[in-house]
């Protein structure tokens, strides 16, 4: 079959040269995307099958919908980190667990449809026993390597992964003598396989590990990778020239229109050569910040149902016809920008027995016909070709065909995706049988038995410090949720946040009944319980969140209903006794205007909400310090 193109003088006409047989260019090192930055994967986790098993395919299996090449993993440190905080694997000096959080499940499920997936983990946070100073990791560079190597020795010995890439401290400063002692402790214990992803800053500071680098042979040494943070598609001329692979270590998951652009032109304008995207999956929920930017969208496991979103077909137009190890071709030979809008990059398998064309013509000035003239020492017998209008088809398969006179002519309309490949494979899947929409149900309720300990709460979503289901010491039969967290940690927020709260529900409820047990261990136990209804902000500024709380501390032997989390806007409050080691049913109802708390089935105060309060919210539990509280049998009605 041959590709005809009906030519009309209205149509731009250029040749573009795919030299297989030429020069090489810079090695690709693939495409992926990060479940991190944080807690950007909560909700997934407890989806029922066949929808979670659906959703993990078209992230991780080759040859169909994204097909990622890399997954990048926030290394858990306790921290809040954009969407909440994810466990570190070492929450005190004496504790170690390597089964917390979802991280080590997500790498093993991709592992599982992938085995060639590359693995990289970056902290944006640490556990407060690494350092005294909240905001600065590196008193005791020795240590902290130390805890990062335990995180991939972990990997290893417990799951079985192995760690391909690892980060310093997701755009933080990084300290030249920790980089140095990371690299050589990693050596000593016989992970010499790990490079080093040095900078995961954006511009301009990304341009420093390059200059850094300068007359330094063990930093150099010890450098691998040039992480770039939302380059712009562009690198400064000392990166370029530094003889380390350049990577968009983290670049924005909005539209599948700015991805297009941002894989193809991130090596046309930068020579970056590998690509991650921020996020891998839009899996928290909807109002905490920047919602929706995410491969995928799947937030509502209690409905099951995920979208496959446009920026999945985006990559699949490079992912499913390459694989790291490919090689691009030169600047001018395959490698170019589209003479009235967009660009086209061309790679060769290790053999040269393949070849892939990625053009994209996002926000192109007009439509062209763009003849590909292929250079080649072995024939090209039979090309394949899909492509996507962004907005009107995703990712069709248009059929093979074959070159006359070694040409092939597209004609390429605006804001489309073309992939011309030799390659006789690729997939789109099937997306009929996703259930629908659903808010999150009402009445709602949570006793934690079943689940796993270590994890957090199905739904719940820790916003600052870490909660966790545990065993009651004195029923170990019994699973509680526990807040972990004994001291701040080293944030990547700009707020040093001391009240740690876990959200829940549906952020549009006005009027609802929390009920839960509440306990407050013998031993490092906060100075109160926190539950609250209609609470607002989360994210870095969930300190400031506005919202109803009911406090109850068995310091000062008091309850309280306020309208933020420090008690500065109290709206009642009185005395009662409590005692260590109790539970005790504690209650909030919010109605309207109206607030009431109950203690074991009495009501303590009702008071009056100021009608310029919020109207809406989560529903919270929380702790007034940082310290032990335990919760059981959590209930969530309607109070309408």
């Amino acid at each position: 079959m041959h590709f005809t193109i009906i030519h009309t003088n209205s149509f731009h006409k250029v040749i573009y040269c795919v030299d297989v047989s030429g020069c090489a260019g810079r090695r690709f090192d693939g495409v992926g995307a990060i479940s991190g930055g944080g807690a950007t994967s909560k909700l997934l986790t407890n989806y029922p099958e066949p929808q979670r098993g659906e959703i993990l395919d078209f992230l991780f299996k080759p040859n169909f919908g994204a097909a990622l090449h890399i997954l990048k993993v926030e290394l858990g440190g306790d921290a809040q980190s954009t969407e909440g905080c994810e466990s570190s694997h070492i929450h005190y000096g004496w504790d170690e667990n390597y089964e917390r959080g979802y991280e080590w499940w997500l790498m093993k499920q991709a592992k599982l449809r992938n085995p060639a997936i590359k693995l990289y983990g970056l902290p944006w946070g640490f556990p407060g026993w690494l350092a005294s100073d909240t905001f600065w990791p590196y008193a005791n560079t020795s240590i902290l390597a130390d805890y990062v190597v335990r995180w991939v020795k972990g990997a290893k010995q417990v799951h079985n992964l192995t760690i391909d890439y690892v980060g310093i401290w997701n755009e933080k400063p990084y300290l030249k003598d920790y980089v140095i002692e990371l690299r050589s402790l990693l050596d000593y214990e016989g992970f010499s396989n790990v490079k080093l992803v040095v900078g995961d800053l954006g511009v301009p500071g990304a341009w420093e590990v390059a200059a850094d680098m300068l007359g330094d042979k063990a930093f150099t040494r010890a450098v691998d990778i040039i992480g770039i943070h939302y380059p712009g598609t562009d690198s400064d001329s000392a990166t370029r020239a530094s003889g380390k692979a350049l990577w968009s270590s983290e670049d924005l998951v909005l539209s599948g229109k700015n991805v297009a652009k941002e894989i193809n032109r991130n090596y046309v304008h930068g020579l970056l050569s590998g690509w991650i995207g921020w996020n891998l999956v839009s899996s928290y929920y909807d109002a905490l910040p920047v919602p929706g930017h995410g491969l995928m969208l799947a937030n509502q496991p209690w409905a099951g149902h995920y979208q496959v979103n446009d920026p999945v077909w985006a990559v699949a137009h490079t992912s499913q016809f390459s694989s790291p190890g490919w090689t691009y071709l030169c600047h001018g030979r395959g490698v170019d920008h589209l003479k009235y809008g967009g660009s086209i990059v061309s790679m060769r398998s290790p053999s040269s027995a393949n070849i892939t064309v990625v053009v994209e013509t996002i926000d192109a000035s007009s439509i062209q016909n763009a003849t590909l003239y292929f250079n080649s020492s072995q024939p090209i017998k039979k090309l394949h070709i899909w492509r996507s209008r962004i907005g009107r088809e995703d990712f069709v398969y248009l059929g093979a065909y074959r070159l006359i006179n070694n040409k092939l002519t597209l004609q390429l309309g605006i804001d489309e995706i073309w992939t011309v490949t030799t390659l006789q494979r690729g997939t789109k899947g099937n997306t009929s049988n996703i259930p629908p929409a659903a808010n999150f149900p009402l009445p709602y309720k949570d006793s934690f038995e079943g689940e796993h300990i270590g994890t957090e709460a199905y739904n719940f979503a820790q916003q600052v410090g870490v909660f966790e289901v545990v065993e009651d010491a004195a029923d170990p039969w019994n699973h509680v949720l526990q807040q972990m967290s004994l001291q701040a940690a080293v944030h990547w927020c700009p707020l040093t946040m001391n009240q740690p709260i876990t959200y829940i529900g549906n952020y549009n409820w006005t009027n609802v009944r929390v009920d839960v047990l509440v306990r407050f261990p013998a031993v490092n136990a906060s100075s109160g319980a926190i539950v609250g209804a209609r609470v607002r902000s989360g994210g870095c500024f969930t300190a400031l969140s506005q919202g109803i709380y009911a406090s109850l501390l068995h310091h000062k032997q008091e309850a309280h209903i306020s309208l933020d989390l420090a008690r500065t806007r109290t709206l009642s409050s009185v005395s009662v006794p409590l005692v260590i080691n109790h539970w005790y049913i504690l209650t909030l109802t919010v109605q309207d205007t109206r607030a009431s708390v109950m203690l074991d089935g009495r009501t303590l105060m009702t008071t009056v909400i100021p009608t310029e309060e919020s109207m809406n919210g989560f529903v919270a539990l929380g702790a007034d310090t940082l310290g032990l509280v335990q919760f059981d049998d959590f209930k969530i009605s309607s109070s309408d």
